[in-house]
């Protein structure tokens, strides 16, 4: 299948996903020669729209995330209106979850579908340095800061990160930490982390919010709190830092291989783009 990858840019691992959407089958071309526009990054919808206009062809969004606090214009970064444009226009769009899904369809008016992100894993010597992480950046909603308060008063070490560590600073703190906290009532994925932690044996705390994508992803894995209650929080956190618990590896791990890697996410989007 030929598609025009609009500046071949995309959310988490870019090479990764290149090299597994060619070996299922796509094959990236410029405009011209394309069957479908592709675009799989907020910062590419200026360029999608502009390739839209020259060449009239299906256009595929996959869509990472598009947040009520996006919606209302608290803009983080990104011309979101123009984003809702570009979606409006899509054959067919793309989510990484349920609550995407349901956030478009709320937001917009629009269907969407699922198909699972994968991740890139990393092997690093595992152990428990007794920490909590959260990795995720700052985002302009309720649950912003959580992690961090909760463990203060609780009195527990926690490490944020707020991408600004280096790669391998950040397999490292990965690697040693205790568990995962991903505490947002929105969040496309929960936060990839949480997959390359769960291949270390990492267990998560994460919100129980319909719009929190972990759900869909190590929900299996994680202990869960109602994501409007910061008491709750605190307690579900204490439990695991007291009783940490114990992920088997091996079942993590084939887990992830079966579901969340690029390669399975690659066929996952050709077998919908071919049948369509």
């Amino acid at each position: 299948m030929k598609i025009y990858f609009v500046q071949k840019q995309s959310e988490g691992d870019t090479e990764a996903q290149l090299q597994a959407m060619r070996e299922a089958g796509f094959e990236f071309v410029d405009l011209e020669q394309a069957e479908i526009i592709y675009c799989a990054s907020i910062t590419a919808m200026k360029q999608t729209l502009i390739a839209k206009d020259l060449k009239d062809i299906p256009v595929v969004v996959y869509c990472w995330d598009y947040y009520a606090w996006a919606h209302e214009k608290q803009n983080m970064s990104g011309d979101w209106r123009l984003y809702a444009k570009l979606l409006q226009i899509a054959d067919l769009i793309l989510v990484p979850s349920q609550g995407q899904k349901r956030r478009l369809k709320e937001l917009l008016g629009l269907k969407s579908t699922v198909v699972l992100s994968g991740a890139t894993t990393f092997e690093q010597p595992i152990s428990d340095e007794r920490y909590i992480l959260n990795p995720l950046r700052e985002y302009p909603e309720e649950n912003n800061g959580w992690v961090e308060k909760a463990a203060k008063e609780l009195e527990i070490p926690v490490v944020t990160t707020n991408h600004g560590l280096t790669y391998d600073e950040y397999q490292y703190t990965v690697a040693k930490c205790s568990f995962i906290a991903s505490v947002y009532r929105e969040a496309s994925t929960g936060g990839l982390s949480l997959i390359e932690g769960l291949w270390l044996g990492k267990p998560s705390l994460i919100s129980n919010s319909p719009y929190q994508g972990a759900n869909d992803y190590v929900g299996k894995y994680a202990r869960t709190f109602q994501y409007d209650s910061f008491d709750e929080l605190k307690v579900v956190m204490k439990k695991m830092w007291d009783k940490t618990p114990v992920v088997d590896l091996l079942k993590a791990r084939n887990y992830i291989n079966k579901k969340l890697t690029y390669k399975v996410m690659a066929k996952n989007i050709y077998d919908l783009l071919t049948v369509s």
